[in-house]
């Protein structure tokens, strides 16, 4: 699915503890 940059920074930094391939795909990607 796709998020917007906005919904990334309004998600809590503990998020990416959770979702390890968000790290492994590098931001600024949106694509999930």
């Amino acid at each position: 699915s796709y998020i917007d940059q906005n919904q990334l920074q309004s998600f809590s930094p503990g998020v990416f503890d959770h979702l390890p391939e968000l790290r492994t795909l590098g931001l600024p990607s949106n694509r999930l």
